[in-house]
């Protein structure tokens, strides 16, 4: 007897860049349906507690016997698919991709009758995906393994070789690891081919036997992700010589097909559950690129702008003009001597803008650097996570908070966490770190640590911006040394998201910092606007929507191994219409 689950899903226009009216998000439902090759599977349906039903998956053969696969060799099995859109005629060796590869067995491939085009992801609407999966069993004898995934399966126009042209790429996100042997020198990057890539992505909350396990994954920042790692180094092919060459693609070229939750290994056996696969789409009306408020920054990466992040997150918050410090995530590209950065207002505000400065941080490359809201530039090196993390309602957010790893937690307005770090030697400095990005609106996170009489104080306050970034505050004025537990909590007033929180306790190493000269700032109706922005005058350089502003910076030599940027803009800016 089979029973389908339902799924959910939400289509996304394709966005451009530089035109965001008002996001928000919603969601429909589409069917998907487990796929199993009846000669070789076993499927039941199965109640959960809460009254859900569950697809069980067995591997090869009797689900009974120990070690049922008996074969030599390793394929996806148990496969619960998400189909979003057609693949548009054959794409890899015949086979319609998204359910099991063909191995052994001779397959029926389950395709859908109605299928839409792909998920575009241009601009940056939020991508993501939800899921409540369990392992109820599984067997793995000595030198077996087996890992449970989650495979989104896309088509992305990409370069390798050389060759510029639409290819398949897949991302194995791990959720569930079985073997003597760790994960991670198994979990690898890969080509199969000129034609196909797969992207490999390690949860730090891995699921174990018997427990349900939530997950909320950020595709975008995991697409960015991917992105880096093809152009950045040479992936190893496991097929055939390691590759020297990247391949190239960027995330708004990238189209969603489908998506899996399933097992593969060799020499096991396995059941597991999966409660929901949702993915939601927070998308504008019409298109667009970004959301949320805010002036823009964008970098220049040698070919164009590429949209980094929102400055003057606390201006709404504070009122008046506000110096904003922001290190730049994205890399800049120096043509003819100079940087440029674009400044550029979206949605409904009007900002002023007195004085935008370009700060570069010259450090050693075995310490990163982070900036803090009021401007302390501080290293660190290897920030630990807490030993519990513990949300208002008791829920353990323990494992979703050990990585950037793109699996992230949405707090609500009221909420808290409560971190432990439990008995760290905080002597040499204790730097607490946060990875986060905002939800439906901006809002500030509050930092509170316990005083003498043992009450919380807010020592701190953060400004989530819209995409994900690394916070970094100094708590060593606030936490004691005297060896007893280390507690930090954090307050939320609306719907952000974390997925990193960690205490870094290495000393400030060694750093220079420099201010890039600015050479010119050319305003899109404006002309020059440099004298106003060169100083601290409050005379102003104003952006409306669709406006922006064009900085160019003649950078100072760089004195040590690596280079850091930070973005420094006094402004402040209102909603147009209140």
């Amino acid at each position: 007897m089979k029973r389908k689950i339902l799924m959910g899903l939400c289509l996304c226009f394709l966005l451009s860049l530089f035109s965001i009216p008002n996001v928000y998000a919603t969601t429909c439902t589409w069917n998907a349906h487990p796929y199993l090759d009846y000669d070789f599977w076993d499927i039941s349906e199965h109640r959960a507690t809460d009254g859900v039903w569950d697809v069980m998956g067995f591997q090869w053969g009797d689900p009974d016997t120990e070690n049922a696969s008996g074969f030599s060799y390793g394929w996806q099995d148990g496969i619960v698919s998400i189909w979003i859109g057609d693949w548009e005629g054959d794409l890899y060796e015949g086979t319609t991709v998204g359910t099991c590869r063909q191995g052994v067995a001779s397959t029926q491939w389950y395709i859908p009758t109605y299928q839409p085009p792909p998920l575009g992801f241009g601009g940056k609407s939020a991508v993501t995906l939800n899921s409540r999966v369990r392992i109820d069993s599984r067997y793995t004898p000595p030198g077996g393994w087996s890992n449970a995934l989650f495979d989104p399966w896309f088509r992305v126009k990409s370069t390798y070789r050389g060759v510029t042209k639409e290819r398949l790429m897949v991302w194995d996100i791990v959720w569930g690891w079985s073997s003597p042997i760790p994960a991670t020198p198994f979990i690898r990057n890969y080509i199969d081919d000129d034609e196909k890539l797969h992207i490999a992505f390690l949860l730090n909350d891995l699921a174990g036997v018997g427990n349900w396990k939530t997950y909320t994954i950020d595709f975008l920042d995991m697409a960015e992700k991917a992105r880096d790692i093809g152009k950045a180094w040479a992936i190893p092919n496991p097929h055939g010589p390691d590759t020297p060459d990247p391949w190239s693609f960027e995330v708004n070229n990238l189209k969603l097909y489908s998506i899996e939750a399933c097992f593969e290994g060799y020499d096991y056996n396995a059941q597991f559950s999966v409660d929901y696969l949702e993915v939601t789409f927070e998308y504008a009306e019409g298109g667009g690129g970004g959301g949320g408020g805010c002036p823009y920054v964008s970098v220049w990466d040698g070919e164009e702008y590429r949209l980094d992040n929102n400055v003057l997150p606390s201006s709404e918050y504070v009122g008046g003009d506000v110096v904003d410090y922001y290190e730049l995530r994205r890399d800049l590209v120096r043509e003819n001597g100079k940087y440029s950065l674009l400044v550029s207002e979206f949605e409904n505000e009007h900002s002023y803008l007195d004085q935008i400065q370009l700060l570069t941080v010259d450090h050693e490359s075995d310490a990163d650097i982070a900036v803090s809201p009021t401007g302390e530039i501080l290293t660190y090196k290897n920030p630990v996570p807490p030993v519990s993390a513990i949300n208002r309602e008791g829920e353990n957010l323990t494992g979703t908070l050990r990585g950037a790893d793109s699996c992230f937690y949405e707090s609500y307005e009221g909420d808290y966490v409560t971190l432990n770090f439990g008995n760290l030697n905080i002597s040499n400095g204790a730097k607490l770190l946060i990875r986060s990005d905002f939800g439906p609106k901006k809002s500030p996170i509050y930092i509170q640590t316990l005083n003498s009489t043992g009450h919380w104080n807010t020592v701190a306050t953060i400004y989530v911006r819209r995409y994900w970034y690394m916070d970094i505050v100094d708590l060593s004025p606030y936490l004691a040394s005297d060896g007893g537990e280390l507690k930090v909590r954090l307050c939320f007033v609306s719907n952000d998201k974390i997925d990193f929180v960690g205490l870094d306790t290495s000393k400030n190493e060694n750093f220079e910092t420099q201010y890039a000269n600015l050479a010119s700032a050319v305003h899109s109706v404006d002309g020059n606007v440099k004298s106003a922005l060169s100083n601290d005058d409050d005379v102003y350089a104003e952006l409306v929507p669709d406006q922006w502003i064009e900085l160019k910076f003649t950078p100072p030599q760089q004195t040590l191994a690596q280079r850091n940027f930070i973005i420094v803009v006094k402004g402040h800016y209102v909603t147009e219409g209140g």
